[in-house]
């Protein structure tokens, strides 16, 4: 007597073609549907909300590009959300959604140039390491010359401020076209949204950012 695993197997083959046929068929509406998915999370309102949200995709951090411009709205401090900003490790920190980079709030008291790259490369928030001082391309992101007042901001933005934004350091270095002249960081103003430089040596605010390219990299 044959045993279940000696018995013949009895397999129905689909006419020829049929089967290709239909793996195409499923693919195709695979694909369909996530195409579908991303739109909808793109042009959707409804779609930004945050994670964890009831009905809603946060497809937001899937893709990073600069060529994003989103709003700030309906916005205020964590842990609110916008489009644009979204409050993470326990809003401890923002990520901007236009960059993709994960921005700590605003360290609350001035550095020197020195202390403030050792300041954000020690820092543990939500953590984790992996800090640093952002470069002088990167911080300027988080200038909106849209804003009518004086602060350039986005408005309703979700970051604490210990004081009024000032000015603040970067990674960057900045060349003098003297030979002679001390090494100085660029430096962003959020007050008119300037760039400028100053020596290191100087007491500035300091902000930190996660994610984007290693320290170091060219700015």
């Amino acid at each position: 007597m044959k045993s279940f695993i000696d018995q013949p197997r009895h397999r129905t083959t689909p006419p020829a073609g049929t089967r290709g046929a239909c793996v195409a068929t499923a693919r195709k509406a695979n694909a369909g549907a996530v195409l579908a998915v991303v739109a909808a999370a793109m042009l959707s309102p409804a779609m930004a909300a945050p994670s964890g949200s009831t009905g809603t995709v946060d497809l937001r951090g899937v893709t990073q590009n600069w060529d994003k411009v989103l709003p700030a709205e309906p916005g205020a401090g964590c842990p609110n959300w916008s489009t644009r900003f979204t409050c993470v490790m326990n809003n401890a920190a923002v990520r901007d959604n236009e960059t993709g980079l994960v921005w700590a709030q605003p360290l609350q008291y001035t550095y020197s140039w020195y202390m403030a790259r050792e300041t954000c490369l020690n820092l543990n928030l939500g953590n984790r390491k992996g800090w640093r001082l952002p470069s002088v391309t990167e911080l300027a992101t988080l200038i909106d010359m849209s804003n009518p007042s004086q602060l350039k901001i986005p408005a309703n933005w979700p970051f604490i401020f210990q004081k009024t934004p000032g000015f603040y350091w970067t990674a960057t270095p900045y060349t003098s076209a003297y030979a002679n002249e001390g090494p100085t960081y660029f430096i962003i103003v959020f007050e008119g949204g300037g760039v400028g430089n100053h020596v290191p040596e100087v007491q500035l605010n300091a902000w930190c950012v996660r994610g984007g390219p290693p320290e170091g990299s060219p700015s």
